[in-house]
């Protein structure tokens, strides 16, 4: 329930910048955690990004059971470099 309110904070925080074309009333249900992450990275600047990284921290999404939000850059989350040989 935590997560459901934080998000639907940042859904009107970052409204303008990420969500514009979105009826500013959406509200944000558990089902839309992993996709309201996946666009504050994608449309939003530094401050979105590391709002989405707080909001899924630990976060499982239910739909595939991967980790919604990769920690890239993080122990456990690198992504091997292919190094052409």
């Amino acid at each position: 329930m935590v997560r459901i309110r934080q998000a639907r904070r940042l859904y009107r925080r970052f409204h303008a910048e990420c969500f514009w074309s979105f009826d500013p009333d959406y509200r944000i249900e558990s089902s839309d955690i992993a996709w309201f992450a996946q666009q504050l990275r994608k449309h939003g600047g530094r401050a979105a990004w590391e709002a989405a990284e707080k909001l899924c921290r630990g976060f499982v999404d239910p739909r595939d059971g991967a980790d919604a939000a990769p920690h890239f850059g993080r122990p456990g989350g690198v992504v091997p470099r292919v190094i052409a040989t």
